[in-house]
């Protein structure tokens, strides 16, 4: 057994404690990822990808405000398996996230980008508004102790290196026309992560459908897990009504889709 000290050391780093979820991992999580991401990626030797991608994780989170919202397996799973499967012709990419919390995903998704040569620029939607917003689970304030402001997530984006020249941040919901407006068309990589109701997922996944460029990949967060069963519910509603999306496959509980 570990000492106390290097037991207390541990929780500290990497424990539950103002983030929700433990960073720690097993050998059975990283299996059951390796074998995820060889279905939906096709990558060879998925472990080396898994072992960077846990860093960044660890790394970002002692490096920036707030915290990055999924369990471990989620949230290494979307950042691991997003970059390889996006932009497979050359060009800059256009990376758009719906919901962004704190921005340090978004971080983790440019870092990540850039460790395989994928030059892009990132747009960010979401309102911004002290909380994280879920018309199903309100909180009176984050585990972490931050606010969700703006200032918060442009200050994320500069601790995890992000060029904010190439960096546009959208406020508002991903419903309002005026929002759709300044987003724009042409994204190659879309993250789904705003609201996880039923409805809400499928408004997103409407409008990402509209504005995804051919070839481009649409990640749609929690997908299969219990604690948000409209995400789920949402994903397969959309596919059933003719939509072009093909399921590329699922990472813990993120889905990955493709359009020809």
């Amino acid at each position: 057994m570990q000492p106390a000290r290097d037991q207390t050391t541990t929780e500290l780093l990497l424990g539950s404690v103002a983030r929700l979820n433990d960073r720690r991992v097993s050998a059975e999580q990283i299996d059951h990822l390796a074998a995820q991401l060889h279905t939906t990626t096709g990558v060879v030797d998925p472990y080396p990808h898994i072992a960077q991608t846990y860093r960044t994780l660890v790394d970002l989170e002692l490096r920036c405000v707030g915290r990055i919202a999924g369990t471990t397996s989620n949230v290494i799973g979307k950042l691991a398996a997003a970059p390889l499967l996006a932009g497979a012709g050359s060009g800059s990419l256009r990376v758009l996230e719906i919901g962004t919390l704190f921005g340090v995903f978004a971080a983790g998704l440019h870092r990540q980008l850039l460790r395989y040569g994928k030059e892009h620029d990132l747009t960010i939607v979401d309102p911004l508004e002290s909380i994280q917003l879920q018309p199903e689970r309100e909180r009176a304030g984050d585990p972490s102790g931050t606010p969700v402001t703006e200032a918060t997530v442009r200050a994320n984006m500069r601790f995890g290196g992000v060029d904010t020249e190439r960096l546009r941040i959208v406020r508002g919901f991903s419903t309002d026309a005026e929002v759709q407006e300044q987003v724009g068309e042409g994204y190659d990589l879309i993250v789904v992560d705003g609201d996880h109701s039923r409805a809400g997922v499928f408004k997103d996944l409407r409008w990402a459908e509209e504005i995804a460029n051919p070839g481009a990949v649409v990640v749609v967060d929690d997908y299969g897990d219990p604690g948000w069963p409209g995400v789920a519910e949402a994903l397969d509603d959309h596919r059933k009504g003719g939509s072009r999306m093909r399921l590329a496959g699922v990472v813990a509980t993120s889905a990955f889709l493709t359009l020809p």
